[in-house]
Order: C-alpha cells, then structure tokens, then sequence
C-alpha cells in the first residue's frame, strides 16, 4: 500500500493528503483515510464502549 502509513499497534493503515483547490492550489484542508482489519474495529469499539460503560459505570453482565 504505497503512502500508506501502519498503525504502532497493529496491522492496520492509515494515509493523509492534502485537499488542494484546484484552480489556485490553495490547500484547502486535509483527507484522512484508514484501512483496519475487522479485528481491529471490534477490538476498538469494544475500548470505546469499556470507557463510557466505566464512567456511568454500568454493568453489562446483568440479564
């Protein structure tokens, strides 16, 4: 993946660029984009949801 960026923690990528206008050249921002493995999302949603189940502290445990 040629300009592709890979994440310290795991297999995943990552690639910014710049948004130019296309008559001036003016950047007018920038595009980022990742590419994760599906392992990885899960295992990022489940981070995510571990900090918001801790601070309102709920137990999802509970049937």
């Amino acid at each position: 993946m040629l300009g592709w960026k890979k994440f310290a923690s795991g297999r995943s990528y990552f690639h910014t660029s710049n948004l130019q206008d296309p008559v001036s050249g003016r950047v007018l921002g920038e595009l980022y984009a990742e590419t994760l493995f599906h392992d990885d999302v899960v295992d990022r949603a489940s981070k995510r949801i571990g900090v918001y189940r801790d601070k309102l502290r709920i137990d999802f445990s509970k049937k």
